[in-house]
């Protein structure tokens, strides 16, 4: 218990008027409390508090200086490295001793250069190696050349792309077909051969999958602007392929193609009106081929030239060729060769008058070409178009219209000069290797392939 301090005041009236304080003071413990006291003033003395020491002042930081911007260091560049594509073998039906030209094109699909060693397989056997430097991005053909005289089939392997030719036994000398020639003079207008109907049989060296004439069958569609088409659902023929077709000087129609059911060879399909056909063997003198050789001229183009006569063009062995013709039946070979390009495989030439130049169109796997000429018999290359397949050229008020195929049908495009092209669009779905021709009397016609049914060609995209 703490010590207590107890002060009893007591108040007394005195008669004088005066208040008179009288103060008892008890003390309890008095020593104990006076030593408290003592103790207690020396505490509050003591519990005083002390001033607060300075504070040293603290000199104010200097801004720090804004970090520098990072420099990012350049990607470092992708080493070379390459992809094989475009693999082509000419002949691919040789002649023992024959030689065969094997080409395949290397690309550099890396950030540097480099270099690339091709090796040559043949039936699982090295026969040849080349070595090539290409630049980032850049592209080389490769070209080997082989001579085979044993006759069998050799399968061709350049680094994982695949190919194959054969070597067929020794046939007779060379003889002109026909043997006799036929004149070239009026013609009946009556049929000589019958067209194929049905899917055909593919040559005994064929593979599975392997596309050809036999697949296809050849029909017709009319407009009335050239862009706008109506099918007309009229066969022409089966087993038939690439159509060209004119306007011939009577104003009939005459279709141009390559006729598998009647031996591999050039056909020609006539018509006063577009519905009724006959159909004529076309037989060009002087063109050397091997009796019953499958590489026999195909892909022809027909044009009427300025003086009445018709100018053929046809593909033979990679080559484009022409004969000529007063009735455009029985032609005679023209001398010598309109395109060719050593190593490269070129087909399907499409040749149009623009203005005082010639231009004809070929065609590879994956290339289209425009080469140019001044008399129609010889043509240089010119420059290359780019998503274009087996095309059609006509020409239109203004410029030049092309028709040509892509995975879905046949698209158009136009130009002014026959050399800057912009693609118009979709024309007809579901056909390929167009032959526009304009009638007499302003409206159009096409004649186009499409894949026998009920099949649809592999490589036709879902």
């Amino acid at each position: 218990m703490v010590p207590q301090l107890v002060l009893s005041q007591v108040m007394t009236y005195n008669p004088g008027g005066y208040i008179v304080d009288s103060w008892h003071r008890e003390m309890k413990y008095t020593g104990i409390i006076i030593c408290l006291l003592l103790l207690l003033a020396a505490g509050c003395t003591s519990a005083a508090p002390s001033p607060a020491p300075a504070t040293p002042s603290v000199p104010e930081a200097a801004p720090s200086p804004s970090p520098e911007p990072a420099i990012t260091a350049p990607a470092p560049l992708t080493p070379a490295s390459f992809s094989l594509a475009n693999l082509t073998i000419q002949p691919v039906r040789a002649q023992p001793g024959e030689a065969v030209t094997i080409t395949v094109d290397i690309v550099n699909i890396g950030g540097t250069e480099g270099t690339y060693t091709a090796a040559l397989m043949i039936n699982g056997v090295k026969e040849a190696d080349k070595r090539v430097t290409i630049t980032a991005g850049g592209t080389r053909t490769v070209s080997f050349t082989v001579t085979n005289k044993n006759a069998a089939s050799y399968n061709v392997v350049v680094d994982g792309v695949s190919g194959s030719f054969t070597v067929v036994a020794a046939a007779p000398a060379p003889v002109p077909l026909p043997v006799t020639p036929k004149k070239d003079q009026p013609f009946e207008w009556v049929s000589d051969i019958t067209p194929g109907s049905g899917k055909g049989t593919p040559p005994p060296m064929a593979r599975p999958g392997d596309d050809g004439p036999w697949n296809y069958r050849i029909m017709s569609a009319s407009s009335r602007d050239g862009l706008t088409w109506v099918r007309d659902n009229i066969i022409i023929a089966d087993q038939a392929s690439v159509p060209d077709a004119i306007v011939d000087k009577e104003g009939n129609i005459r279709i141009y193609y390559v006729d598998w059911y009647n031996g591999h060879r050039i056909s020609a399909a006539l018509s006063h009106d577009g519905t009724n056909w006959i159909y004529k063997v076309v037989t060009v003198t002087g063109q050397v081929v091997q009796p019953g050789e499958l590489d026999a001229p195909a892909d022809p183009d027909i044009v009427l030239l300025p003086d009445g006569n018709y100018r053929l063009y046809y593909m033979y062995k990679g080559a484009i060729y022409s004969a000529i013709s007063s009735h455009g039946i029985d032609f005679t070979k023209e001398e010598g060769t309109r395109f060719q390009e050593m190593g490269r495989f070129w087909t399907d030439p499409d040749v149009c008058k623009m203005g005082d130049v010639w231009r004809m169109f070929v065609w590879r796997e994956g290339e289209t070409i425009s080469t140019v000429s001044n008399d129609g018999l010889s043509f240089k290359r010119e420059y290359a178009l780019l998503g274009v397949g087996i095309q059609c050229t006509i020409p239109i008020g203004g410029g030049y219209r092309m028709y040509y195929p892509k995975n879905e049908g046949i698209f158009t495009a136009f130009s002014k000069d026959g050399v800057g092209w912009v693609e118009e669009g979709l024309r007809l779905e579901g056909a390929w290797d167009p032959a526009v021709i304009r009638m007499q009397d302003g409206t159009y016609k096409m004649f186009y392939k499409i894949w026998i049914p009920p099949e649809k060609p592999p490589w036709l995209k879902p």
